[in-house]
């Protein structure tokens, strides 16, 4: 690097338990600091001012001995961190707390260290503007208070990420997600396939609270909060969630809990299914195999083709499909089985009066689904999502599948 008289200069290390030398190079003649400590695997900064040396145009750089072994394993092009250790992977973290912007993508499996019960090995990264493109490798071991990401800035995406083990806990009121705290960018391709995640209020699988795009994406982590909690997403205040799968169980202590989301205002949530088992363990309404829910009203918000196969919902207002809806949100060509109850709980009007949904709007499948899977993909022709995903059967069940991709299944 370089600097000029008065200005800092830092620079980093990830090497073995060794100390190094650090040259300063001033019109072709050099200082030297000798013995300066590099513990194993550390990102070190050292910091001077060369103001007092009377120097300007002062470069620096570190001697680095070889052989040494460094696990770094980072490239840097443009603005993209491409990372394939975790000692790489810290080093774009701590670089984009700087710098919001900044791209990383995976290129190997990356295991974070095992920490002690109530430690982190994370902390979630904030207002993140970049491209994170997971590259359908695994972060396992994940453990923090928040999420992998804090919060995605608008514009921010994060792409095919999956994560593995997850233990994800409480922030206090805050949103908590698995890949995401609060998400108004885009989550696309993203899977947590193991661990629990864990909060008070608008708590997600995926992503907490959410007012971006979340798509085909799944969850087979356990999700518990208070209330606002989802499968996918905790509380979705507009945006939409497409193409997700949620089949870890859902558990809260107050209503609003949901297979896919858990509370939705605004939006839409298409072409999703759940096996969940949705429960709250002391009190609340709100409760549903899809979408536990719908707050607002005249058509804010829309389900469609989406479905539930679980074994188990209760609560207070419980439903198949949907809890608690507020009449005016459109629902089409939903279904559920594995619950006796109707497919939306309660349904009122604005004034808050029961009324009957749409006919046709919501079904229930007794048996083999495979009825209902073609009724499903018939609704869906002639749509805006007919190109991209259909529905097909799995071992009985009803699966969502990617026309885009091979699958959304990230074992494949």
């Amino acid at each position: 690097g370089t600097a000029q008289a008065g200005n800092q200069f830092s620079f980093y290390a990830l090497v073995d338990d060794e100390t190094q030398t650090l040259t300063l190079n001033a019109g072709g003649s050099d200082a030297s600091i000798a013995s300066v400590p590099l513990g194993p695997d550390k990102h070190i900064i050292l910091e001077g001012d060369v103001a007092g040396a009377g120097w300007t145009g002062v470069s620096f750089t570190a001697s680095i001995a070889e052989g040494w072994g460094s696990t770094v394993e980072l490239e840097i092009v443009g603005s993209t961190y491409i990372v394939s250790s975790y000692e790489a992977l810290m080093v774009w973290a701590k670089a984009v707390q700087s710098d919001p912007s900044l791209n990383c993508r995976l290129d190997a499996n990356i295991p974070l260290p095992a920490v002690e019960e109530g430690e982190s090995n994370w902390t979630p990264v904030l207002n993140f503007t970049g491209t994170f493109d997971g590259n359908r490798k695994v972060i396992t071991g994940l453990t923090c208070a928040g999420g992998f990401f804090g919060t995605i800035g608008s514009g921010g995406e994060v792409l095919d990420l999956l994560l593995e083990d997850v233990k994800i806990t409480t922030i206090g009121n805050d949103a908590v997600g698995a890949i995401a705290g609060t998400n108004p960018g885009t989550v696309s391709g993203c899977h947590v396939v193991s661990g629990s995640v864990q909060g008070n209020l608008n708590v997600g699988g995926i992503v907490g609270y959410n007012y971006g795009s979340v798509t085909d994406c799944s969850c087979t982590a356990t999700v518990n909060g208070n209330g606002k909690a989802g499968g996918i997403v905790g509380c979705m205040a507009s945006g939409n969630v497409v193409g997700c799968t949620s089949t870890g169980d859902v558990t809260g202590t107050n209503g609003n809990l949901g297979g896919v989301v858990g509370e939705a205002h605004a939006g839409s949530i298409v072409c999703c299914g759940s096996t969940s088992n949705v429960v709250i363990v002391d009190a609340g309404s709100g409760v549903g195999g899809v979408v536990g829910t719908i707050m607002s009203s005249g058509n804010a918000c829309e389900v469609m083709y989406c479905c539930y196969s679980g074994n188990q919902i209760s609560g207070g207002a419980t439903g198949g499909v949907i809890g608690f809806n507020v009449g005016g949100n459109k629902v089409t060509a939903c279904y559920w089985s594995g619950y006796d109850g109707a497919g939306i709980g309660q349904n009122v009007d604005e004034s808050g009066a029961l009324v009957e949904p749409e006919p046709g709007a919501i079904t229930k499948v007794d048996g083999d689904w495979t009825e209902a899977v073609a009724a499903l993909n018939a609704a869906m022709e002639g749509s805006a999502y007919e190109e991209s995903y259909e529905w097909i059967t799995y071992q009985g069940k009803p699966e969502i599948a990617s026309k885009k991709s091979s699958s959304l299944n990230p074992a494949d």
